[in-house]
């Protein structure tokens, strides 16, 4: 129920600022030939980092499943990875990949990278 033995405790008030680290992220330069599956990747400096989600794309189209319904990775311990199939009739010629992060309160992160296609060598 308490003591009148104890002074009263007091302390002087103290500022504290924490700067959050800025989230980076990161994907990168693929070599594939069309028709041929390949892994897209993107890392975030972060390796703690397990919510949101990335959606890729390719020449600013979004990469979807056979379905066609678009493809949502999360994040998990600061990466991502989707497997895509080139189409077969993607031309040989450098694309640009874009990674997408959209974290759970709607922050967006972007990286690019480049996807050259490589002429199928036709034996």
């Amino acid at each position: 129920s308490g003591s009148t033995q104890c002074d009263k405790l007091t302390s002087e008030k103290t500022e504290l600022t924490v700067t959050p680290k800025e989230l980076t992220l990161t994907t990168e330069n693929i070599t594939a030939t069309a028709g041929t599956t390949t892994t897209l990747t993107a890392t975030f400096n972060d390796d703690t980092l397990n919510t949101g989600k990335v959606v890729f794309k390719v020449n600013g189209k979004t990469v979807k499943d056979e379905n066609g319904k678009v493809i949502y990775a999360k994040v998990v311990n600061g990466q991502v990875s989707v497997e895509y199939t080139l189409p077969e009739s993607m031309k040989a010629g450098n694309y640009t990949i874009t990674a997408v992060y959209t974290s759970p309160n709607s922050e967006k992160l972007t990286a690019e990278a480049t996807l050259t296609v490589a002429k199928a060598s036709n034996n």
